[in-house]
């Protein structure tokens, strides 16, 4: 980064609230407005990552209103960049947002629209994330056999990643703690299968239920 350089200083104020927002969101906070005042809406990178972390943070504080709104200005961003990768953290982030709501519908919705994007990036990691959501919005709405079955896929391809519990509490949420039957029988039929297969029965309304 070099003296002067703007656009360098603002990213660095953004990086360094990421770090903070895990334990300390009045200084993530204070950092990404000094982060914005820097860029002053002429880096369209910097400012779609500000306003997905501010979006966290709204989340964290239970304001689900402001957090969708900002989610919302990050995915107008993203799109003056054709950011289809962080397009789709993004709507993972909005089911997120309207699972706490309660919105089971809209969650389902947000995931299954994250996936879709994942399988066509070829992202691993995003479609992951996007079917451990699916699988909370499942065991939300009721349907265990078609959580346990995306969460027992889940847990297969997690296998892979060395930060898999990592990746697992952030996100498992209630199906860490999930005991009832209809659910562990279908996550060890999960377990089964690959990434790829559970994404594709996950997009097809139904069939999660009834593969082999």
């Amino acid at each position: 980064m070099r003296v002067g350089d703007e656009r360098g200083m603002a990213s660095v104020l953004t990086r360094l609230a990421f770090r903070a927002a895990t334990n300390n969101a009045p200084l993530a906070q204070r950092l990404l407005e000094d982060s914005e005042r820097g860029a002053r809406g002429r880096f369209p990178l910097v400012g779609a990552q500000n306003a997905a972390l501010l979006a966290r943070l709204a989340l964290q504080a239970g304001d689900l209103e402001e957090a969708e709104q900002l989610v919302e200005r990050a995915l107008a961003r993203a799109a003056q960049l054709q950011w289809a990768w962080w397009e789709a953290n993004w709507h993972i982030l909005l089911a997120e947002i309207a699972l706490a709501g309660d919105e089971v519908d809209r969650a389902g919705e947000k995931a299954r629209h994250a996936l879709a994007l994942a399988v066509e990036l070829e992202d691993r990691i995003g479609a992951l994330r996007a079917l451990i959501w699916l699988a909370r919005c499942a065991l939300a709405a009721g349907d265990h056999a078609r959580a346990g079955l995306l969460w027992g896929a889940s847990e297969n391809e997690g296998r892979r990643l060395p930060a898999w519990s990592e990746e697992s509490s952030v996100h498992g949420g209630p199906l860490l703690e999930e005991r009832r039957s209809a659910f562990l029988a279908a996550s060890e039929q999960g377990r089964l299968l690959e990434l790829w297969d559970a994404a594709a029965a996950a997009l097809d309304d139904g069939a999660a239920q009834t593969v082999p």
